[in-house]
């Protein structure tokens, strides 16, 4: 009986946490979009999940224990990050689970439209530029993809990729890490990028 009751108070905590961060990591994104701290179109249209190559690129690019800035140079310490045994599991744990789409339902943007990932596939699958005047006419000329932030140290570091397309040849994607100063998320340095 006791050891039930202490299963069931460790679950209770854990479950609050976990609470806790998701929804520190809803209030990056919703931050982050927000009109005043980005540049972006009228009305946000954003899918639910990323492509493949994004999921692989991502993991790729945190594969190691020290992340570098895309422009590192070797005499300056300011633009990469040794992560900690710590920091790899907790980084490792979020993960596992960055091709998961159900938490975008939490998600409350401002002046946005999700759209899910299965109509994504159906309206680009047989040719990407038909695909792209059918979305330009019934959801508007940009797309945005976006991953769940991933928080660490204590929630005071945040990866985060996001990506926007609007057309064939006509995209960009970019791995960013934030520190927490004074309250407020700011950009540290970019890991990853890729335009087309």
């Amino acid at each position: 009986m006791r050891s039930s009751v202490w299963v069931g108070l460790f679950l209770c905590i854990c479950t609050s946490v976990c609470r806790g961060q998701d929804k520190e990591q809803i209030q990056f994104i919703e931050s982050y979009f927000s009109k005043s701290n980005f540049s972006r179109p009228e009305k946000l249209v954003y899918a639910k999940g990323l492509w493949k190559f994004e999921t692989e690129d991502i993991l790729k690019a945190l594969a190691k224990d020290t992340i570098f800035s895309l422009g590192y140079k070797y005499e300056s310490v300011n633009n990469l990050l040794i992560l900690s045994k710590e920091d790899r599991k907790k980084i490792d744990n979020q993960l596992d689970s960055i091709s998961r789409n159900d938490w975008y339902e939490s998600l409350h943007l401002e002046n946005a439209q999700a759209v899910a990932q299965d109509t994504i596939k159906a309206i680009f699958a047989n040719s990407p530029d038909l695909g792209w005047q059918y979305f330009r006419t019934k959801y508007g000329r940009e797309l945005y993809r976006f991953s769940k932030p991933i928080l660490f140290r204590n929630n005071t570091l945040c990866l985060f990729y996001y990506s926007s397309g609007c057309g064939s040849l006509c995209g960009e994607g970019y791995l960013i890490l934030f520190r927490k100063e004074q309250g407020s998320w700011v950009k540290w340095f970019t890991l990853y990028s890729w335009v087309s």
